[in-house]
């Protein structure tokens, strides 16, 4: 069966806590990359305009928007395009436009679409050998593509993001499915991004109870320990450097939030099987899972389990196991968490740190401590 491709831009009005859409730029081709349809759909973004934004990037004037339809009169085509059959989304740095149509989706209390998508930069970057993501402009200046004046017009910019990944297929000598199936980094996705947006306010919510409470979370000079102690813990005390293998694992935001003690011998545990602790789940083998709920029993946005999921839909292989699974896997029993470490590994980062005691010579909590370091 054939597929179609869809290319989109937006532009938004601003982007305060979340965007606001004015303009719905497409352009639809055949695998061939044959004109179907395109059209630049101006919208009303019933909010204010970022007055950077309406002076120096966007091409129609405020009355334009003003007089437009709202994102909930033109919302079914644009879902309909965007969740079509046998069609692939594509756009440049596109992982950002698919989070504001959500944004206007949720402000407008709408289903939010999922599709998958591919983004020209990451195509582009493999034949530029670049790292870093350019500009729609500079990548066309560079595959010599004829740029006109009104880009940021959503509609121009789709066509070109077309035109790039036309360019970018012929150099590559294959066809554009092809090009993508070779660049896994190129491809994303998003999901239930409604759910998202309510597990991150719930988050909110769960920090508001245990603050009401009494509940102590991790603080910020605590949150510096960690971070330390992942760089500089050494194996010691019960050891089996064969359960991970050099394996890298990443322990969810929420585990660290939460429980401080127990994290601390967790990166022990870690190590003694011979493993290391990363920061970066993007760059982990094993990701240690922990769910939060409120007192309501709604469910809590962890910013690293979602990473690891967006990595793990474009291809890589992470292995998520919760707290106890990856105790079982270490043959490890969950009172080994609860050992009092916190102490001792405070004391190892202050000298660990070569700490420079300045205008206060006694520090008297690890925050000012760690103020005063120098590694």
């Amino acid at each position: 069966m054939s597929m179609n491709f869809l290319f989109i831009d937006i532009e938004c009005a601003n982007c305060k806590d979340g965007g606001k859409l004015c303009e719905f730029g497409y352009v639809l081709t055949d695998e061939k990359f044959n004109l179907i349809s395109q059209e630049n759909i101006l919208i009303n973004p019933v909010s204010t305009f970022d007055p950077y934004v309406i002076k120096n990037m966007l091409n129609f004037s405020k009355d334009d928007y003003e007089k437009s339809p709202k994102f909930c009169d033109v919302y079914d085509k644009i879902y309909s395009l965007l969740t079509a059959k046998e069609t692939l989304v594509v756009g440049h740095t596109i992982g950002g436009d698919a989070v504001h149509i959500g944004d206007d989706c949720v402000r407008y209390k709408l289903a939010t679409p999922d599709f998958s998508y591919v983004d020209v930069v990451e195509l582009y970057k493999v034949k530029d050998g670049s790292k870093n993501a350019t500009s729609l402009v500079k990548m066309c200046t560079s595959l010599e593509i004829e740029v006109s004046e009104k880009v940021h017009s959503a509609g121009v910019d789709a066509f070109l993001t077309m035109q790039v990944a036309k360019k970018l297929t012929e150099i590559a000598q294959t066809d554009f499915l092809e090009l993508v199936k070779n660049t896994p980094q190129s491809k994303g996705c998003i999901k239930d991004y409604a759910k998202k947006v309510e597990a991150k306010r719930n988050y909110d919510k769960f920090i508001e109870e245990c603050e009401n409470a009494g509940k102590k979370l991790t603080t910020g000079a605590q949150s510096s320990v960690i971070r330390l102690f992942r760089k500089h813990v050494f194996a010691k005390g019960k050891i089996d450097l064969e359960k991970l293998n050099g394996k890298a694992v990443c322990i969810s935001s929420n585990f660290e939030l939460t429980e401080y003690n127990k994290t601390l011998n967790l990166i022990q545990m870690i190590k003694n099987a011979g493993g290391v602790t990363v920061s970066q789940p993007t760059k982990c083998d094993i990701f240690i899972r922990y769910d939060l709920f409120t007192n309501q029993g709604k469910p809590v946005f962890c910013k690293k389990l979602d990473a690891i999921q967006s990595a793990q839909e474009r291809g890589k292989k992470v292995e998520v196991l919760s707290v106890l699974e990856f105790l079982a896997h270490i043959d490890c029993n969950q009172e080994s968490l609860d050992k009092p470490i916190a102490k001792a590994v405070e004391k190892f980062i202050k000298r660990k740190a070569k700490l420079v005691y300045s205008d206060n010579p006694t520090p008297t909590t690890i925050g000012e401590i760690l103020k005063n370091k120098t590694i």
